[in-house]
């Protein structure tokens, strides 16, 4: 009996050890950006998407990776045009300098390409030009 309890604890604390967890959560984000097309603005859109966050533990290490999902409707302030925004993105977590690609395609034709930058030690995100694609 006794040696069945320090099995039981030695599995435990392996276990343990290699342990990984998922967290999952949701979070709104107002998005809005310039639109340039051959270096003069022709457009700016505004909106909100819906983010959902899945970040994994492994190993002890806090944010080994991290898929954001980002969906929803942004609007153009000058046209009225309506632009859907979709984009799948995965983190793995280096150096914490984390960027993507959006594609914005609206209701009339129009669609913009942009980029943007999140540098996730500091808070700091750049958000590079909206283009014409």
């Amino acid at each position: 009996m006794i040696f069945c309890l320090f099995a039981g604890a030695a599995l435990m604390t392996l276990s343990a050890q290699s342990i990984e967890k998922s967290y999952q959560g949701w979070t709104n984000s107002l998005f809005y950006t310039e639109v340039y097309c051959d270096g003069a603005q022709v457009d700016y859109v505004e909106g909100v998407l819906k983010v959902h966050i899945v970040q994994h533990y492994a190993g002890g290490e806090w944010w080994k990776w991290e898929i954001y999902q980002a969906k929803g409707e942004a609007q153009s302030t000058w046209t009225g045009e309506k632009f859907n925004y979709k984009e799948v993105d995965k983190v793995d977590w280096g150096d914490g300098i984390y960027s993507w690609t959006y594609h914005l395609k609206g209701n009339m034709g129009s669609k913009y390409m942009g980029h943007v930058t999140w540098d996730m030690n500091t808070g700091e995100m750049k958000v590079g030009p909206t283009t014409c694609k």
